[in-house]
């Protein structure tokens, strides 16, 4: 579903937002000489940018196997159209060969029941 996605793709830019955010917070601690709390903050953005990673990683994954789906229903249709008109165009090919046939018969025959050329 395409609005799943979006919603997924939205939970990942919020992360990336928040990674953002917690980069400016690291930068403004070590300005600040807070190196506990530095540190801190980047351990939460380090599991922030795995969360990301594999959040990422799922929806790439479930994207290619949709359009992989929504690719293979395409030519199941399209294969589907060309047996029909296939069908179609056998019937007439045939229509036509017998009416041609016919004609040939009936421009090589006579009344005696002469035999059609080879």
């Amino acid at each position: 579903r395409p609005d799943e996605f979006a919603e997924r793709q939205a939970v990942i830019d919020k992360l990336d937002q928040d990674i953002d955010r917690v980069r400016i917070l690291i930068d403004e601690a070590v300005r600040r000489r807070q190196y506990e709390r530095a540190a801190k903050l980047e351990q939460r953005r380090a599991a922030a940018l795995r969360r990301h990673e594999r959040l990422a990683a799922a929806l790439r994954a479930d994207r290619d196997a949709a359009e992989a789906r929504q690719r293979e229903r395409r030519e199941r249709v399209v294969q589907h159209r060309r047996g029909r008109l296939l069908r179609r165009c056998n019937v007439v090919a045939a229509c036509v060969l017998e009416h041609h046939r016919a004609r040939y018969i009936s421009t090589y025959t006579t009344n005696d029941d002469q035999q059609p050329p080879p």
